[in-house]
Protein backbone atom coordinates (compact mmCIF):
# COMPACT_ATOMS: atom_id res chain seq x y z
CA UNK A 1 0.00 0.00 0.00
CA UNK A 2 2.92 2.45 0.84
CA UNK A 3 4.50 2.23 -2.82
CA UNK A 4 1.00 2.47 -4.33
CA UNK A 5 0.06 5.28 -2.65
CA UNK A 6 3.73 7.00 -3.41
CA UNK A 7 3.54 5.70 -6.86
CA UNK A 8 0.15 7.74 -6.75
CA UNK A 9 2.06 11.16 -5.39
CA UNK A 10 4.58 10.97 -8.03
CA UNK A 11 1.42 9.89 -11.00
CA UNK A 12 -0.18 13.32 -9.89
CA UNK A 13 3.52 15.05 -9.64
CA UNK A 14 3.80 13.98 -13.32
CA UNK A 15 6.74 11.80 -12.60
CA UNK A 16 5.63 8.98 -14.24
CA UNK A 17 8.66 6.66 -14.30
CA UNK A 18 9.26 7.18 -10.52
CA UNK A 19 5.41 6.03 -10.19
CA UNK A 20 5.84 3.30 -12.64
CA UNK A 21 8.91 1.99 -10.28
CA UNK A 22 6.47 2.01 -7.31
CA UNK A 23 3.39 0.36 -8.96
CA UNK A 24 6.38 -2.37 -10.26
CA UNK A 25 7.37 -2.76 -6.38
CA UNK A 26 3.51 -2.99 -5.11
CA UNK A 27 3.06 -5.74 -7.71
CA UNK A 28 6.25 -7.62 -6.77
CA UNK A 29 4.38 -7.66 -2.83
CA UNK A 30 1.31 -8.40 -4.37
CA UNK A 31 0.97 -9.93 -7.87
CA UNK A 32 -3.22 -9.81 -7.48
CA UNK A 33 -2.91 -5.97 -6.38
CA UNK A 34 -5.79 -4.53 -8.89
CA UNK A 35 -5.60 -1.22 -8.21
CA UNK A 36 -1.63 -1.19 -9.02
CA UNK A 37 -2.45 -2.62 -11.91
CA UNK A 38 -4.97 0.27 -13.32
CA UNK A 39 -2.61 2.94 -11.85
CA UNK A 40 0.18 1.41 -13.89
CA UNK A 41 -2.00 1.26 -17.07
CA UNK A 42 -3.01 5.09 -16.54
CA UNK A 43 0.63 5.93 -16.29
CA UNK A 44 1.68 3.99 -19.13
CA UNK A 45 -1.44 5.35 -20.91
CA UNK A 46 0.28 8.94 -20.31
CA UNK A 47 3.31 8.16 -21.42
CA UNK A 48 1.53 6.42 -24.39
CA UNK A 49 3.07 3.30 -23.64
CA UNK A 50 -0.42 1.69 -25.26
CA UNK A 51 0.57 -1.64 -25.31
CA UNK A 52 1.61 -2.02 -21.47
CA UNK A 53 -1.13 -0.30 -20.64
CA UNK A 54 -3.66 -2.50 -22.22
CA UNK A 55 -2.09 -5.31 -21.08
CA UNK A 56 -2.31 -3.86 -17.37
CA UNK A 57 -5.80 -2.96 -17.54
CA UNK A 58 -6.85 -6.29 -18.84
CA UNK A 59 -5.16 -8.33 -16.02
CA UNK A 60 -6.74 -6.08 -13.64
CA UNK A 61 -10.03 -6.97 -15.92
CA UNK A 62 -8.80 -10.67 -15.54
CA UNK A 63 -8.12 -10.06 -11.63
CA UNK A 64 -11.63 -8.55 -10.73
CA UNK A 65 -14.27 -8.71 -14.08
CA UNK A 66 -15.94 -5.80 -11.99
CA UNK A 67 -12.91 -3.31 -11.96
CA UNK A 68 -15.07 -0.38 -13.81
CA UNK A 69 -12.00 1.83 -13.93
CA UNK A 70 -10.46 -0.62 -15.40
CA UNK A 71 -12.89 -0.74 -18.33
CA UNK A 72 -13.26 2.93 -18.99
CA UNK A 73 -9.42 3.32 -18.46
CA UNK A 74 -8.96 0.38 -21.55
CA UNK A 75 -11.72 2.05 -22.98
CA UNK A 76 -9.50 5.33 -23.66
CA UNK A 77 -7.11 3.35 -25.32
CA UNK A 78 -8.89 1.77 -27.57
CA UNK A 79 -10.80 5.36 -28.41
CA UNK A 80 -7.05 6.95 -28.99
CA UNK A 81 -6.48 3.96 -31.19
CA UNK A 82 -9.90 4.57 -32.99
CA UNK A 83 -10.63 1.66 -32.55
CA UNK A 84 -14.26 2.55 -31.39
CA UNK A 85 -16.10 -0.60 -31.24
CA UNK A 86 -14.09 -1.99 -28.66
CA UNK A 87 -14.00 1.60 -26.77
CA UNK A 88 -17.66 1.67 -27.02
CA UNK A 89 -17.46 -2.07 -25.34
CA UNK A 90 -15.44 -1.28 -22.30
CA UNK A 91 -17.29 1.80 -21.71
CA UNK A 92 -20.93 -0.11 -21.84
CA UNK A 93 -19.40 -2.58 -19.36
CA UNK A 94 -18.20 0.05 -16.78
CA UNK A 95 -21.75 1.82 -17.24
CA UNK A 96 -23.37 -1.50 -16.36
CA UNK A 97 -21.38 -1.98 -13.37
CA UNK A 98 -21.30 1.68 -12.16
CA UNK A 99 -24.40 3.53 -13.31
CA UNK A 100 -22.99 6.53 -11.94
CA UNK A 101 -20.05 6.44 -13.56
CA UNK A 102 -19.81 10.41 -15.13
CA UNK A 103 -16.26 9.76 -16.83
CA UNK A 104 -17.74 5.92 -18.76
CA UNK A 105 -20.66 8.30 -20.16
CA UNK A 106 -18.49 11.02 -21.43
CA UNK A 107 -16.30 8.38 -23.07
CA UNK A 108 -18.61 6.88 -24.69
CA UNK A 109 -19.95 9.90 -25.40
CA UNK A 110 -17.06 11.05 -27.05
CA UNK A 111 -17.04 7.64 -28.97
CA UNK A 112 -20.42 8.54 -30.23
CA UNK A 113 -19.56 11.90 -31.64
CA UNK A 114 -16.74 10.67 -33.47
CA UNK A 115 -19.04 8.27 -35.36
CA UNK A 116 -21.10 11.07 -35.68
CA UNK A 117 -23.98 9.17 -33.79
CA UNK A 118 -25.03 12.61 -32.91
CA UNK A 119 -28.15 11.91 -30.81
CA UNK A 120 -26.27 8.75 -28.70
CA UNK A 121 -23.96 11.68 -27.66
CA UNK A 122 -26.00 14.07 -26.71
CA UNK A 123 -28.17 11.23 -24.18
CA UNK A 124 -24.54 10.44 -22.68
CA UNK A 125 -23.42 14.24 -22.32
CA UNK A 126 -26.90 14.82 -20.71
CA UNK A 127 -26.45 11.91 -18.28
CA UNK A 128 -22.74 13.15 -17.07
CA UNK A 129 -24.46 16.46 -16.94
CA UNK A 130 -27.11 14.81 -14.75
CA UNK A 131 -25.00 12.67 -12.22
CA UNK A 132 -22.17 15.83 -12.18
CA UNK A 133 -24.05 19.55 -12.95
CA UNK A 134 -20.18 21.23 -12.73
CA UNK A 135 -18.76 18.26 -15.20
CA UNK A 136 -17.31 21.30 -17.51
CA UNK A 137 -16.32 19.03 -20.81
CA UNK A 138 -19.75 17.37 -20.60
CA UNK A 139 -20.90 21.24 -21.04
CA UNK A 140 -18.58 21.58 -24.01
CA UNK A 141 -18.78 18.34 -25.53
CA UNK A 142 -22.42 18.63 -26.42
CA UNK A 143 -21.95 22.12 -27.11
CA UNK A 144 -19.75 20.86 -29.75
CA UNK A 145 -22.40 18.32 -30.97
CA UNK A 146 -25.36 20.65 -30.74
CA UNK A 147 -23.26 23.30 -33.15
CA UNK A 148 -22.71 20.10 -35.71
CA UNK A 149 -26.50 19.40 -35.57
CA UNK A 150 -26.91 23.19 -36.23
CA UNK A 151 -29.06 23.54 -32.87
CA UNK A 152 -26.74 27.00 -32.94
CA UNK A 153 -28.91 28.18 -29.56
CA UNK A 154 -28.20 24.83 -27.45
CA UNK A 155 -24.45 25.06 -28.47
CA UNK A 156 -23.96 28.80 -27.20
CA UNK A 157 -25.59 27.55 -23.89
CA UNK A 158 -23.56 24.90 -23.41
CA UNK A 159 -20.08 26.47 -23.85
CA UNK A 160 -21.49 29.54 -21.82
CA UNK A 161 -21.84 26.99 -18.91
CA UNK A 162 -18.72 25.32 -19.71
CA UNK A 163 -17.32 28.92 -19.33
CA UNK A 164 -19.31 29.88 -16.44
CA UNK A 165 -17.59 26.71 -14.53
CA UNK A 166 -14.04 27.32 -16.19
CA UNK A 167 -13.54 30.76 -17.42
CA UNK A 168 -9.98 29.61 -17.98
CA UNK A 169 -11.21 27.12 -20.71
CA UNK A 170 -9.56 28.99 -23.70
CA UNK A 171 -11.36 25.74 -26.24
CA UNK A 172 -14.85 26.72 -24.54
CA UNK A 173 -14.39 30.51 -25.84
CA UNK A 174 -13.14 29.59 -29.11
CA UNK A 175 -15.99 27.52 -30.10
CA UNK A 176 -18.36 29.52 -28.91
CA UNK A 177 -16.86 32.08 -31.47
CA UNK A 178 -17.28 29.58 -33.53
CA UNK A 179 -20.95 29.63 -33.35
CA UNK A 180 -21.16 33.19 -33.16
CA UNK A 181 -19.77 33.10 -36.51
CA UNK A 182 -22.34 30.64 -38.17
CA UNK A 183 -25.08 32.73 -36.41
CA UNK A 184 -23.14 36.10 -38.12
CA UNK A 185 -23.11 37.70 -34.93
CA UNK A 186 -19.27 38.86 -35.84
CA UNK A 187 -18.57 41.34 -32.89
CA UNK A 188 -19.61 38.51 -30.56
CA UNK A 189 -17.37 35.85 -32.13
CA UNK A 190 -14.37 38.34 -32.17
CA UNK A 191 -14.61 39.19 -28.54
CA UNK A 192 -14.80 34.83 -27.96
CA UNK A 193 -11.84 34.65 -30.48
CA UNK A 194 -10.03 37.15 -28.66
CA UNK A 195 -10.90 35.76 -25.38
CA UNK A 196 -9.38 32.46 -26.24
CA UNK A 197 -6.23 34.12 -27.60
CA UNK A 198 -5.57 35.99 -24.15
CA UNK A 199 -6.11 32.63 -22.33
CA UNK A 200 -3.88 31.08 -24.83
CA UNK A 201 -1.61 33.11 -26.88
CA UNK A 202 -0.32 29.96 -29.01
CA UNK A 203 -3.45 29.28 -30.15
CA UNK A 204 -3.34 29.32 -33.44
CA UNK A 205 -6.76 28.37 -34.94
CA UNK A 206 -8.41 31.34 -32.71
CA UNK A 207 -5.75 34.07 -34.75
CA UNK A 208 -6.74 32.20 -37.85
CA UNK A 209 -10.25 32.61 -37.19
CA UNK A 210 -10.48 36.12 -35.55
CA UNK A 211 -8.59 36.93 -38.94
CA UNK A 212 -11.26 35.31 -41.05
CA UNK A 213 -13.76 37.72 -38.87
CA UNK A 214 -12.44 41.03 -39.57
Amino acid sequence: MAYQNRGLTYYNLKDYHKALADYNAALQIDPKYTDAYNNRGLTYYKLKDYDNALADYTTAIQINPKYAKAYQGRGNIYNDLKDYDNALADYTTAIQIDPKYAKAYQGRGNNYYKLKVYHNALADYTTVIQIDPKYTKAYYNRGLTYNDLKDYHKALADYTTAIQIDPKFAMAYYNRGNTYFNLKDYHKALADYTTAIQIDPEYTDAYNNRGNTY
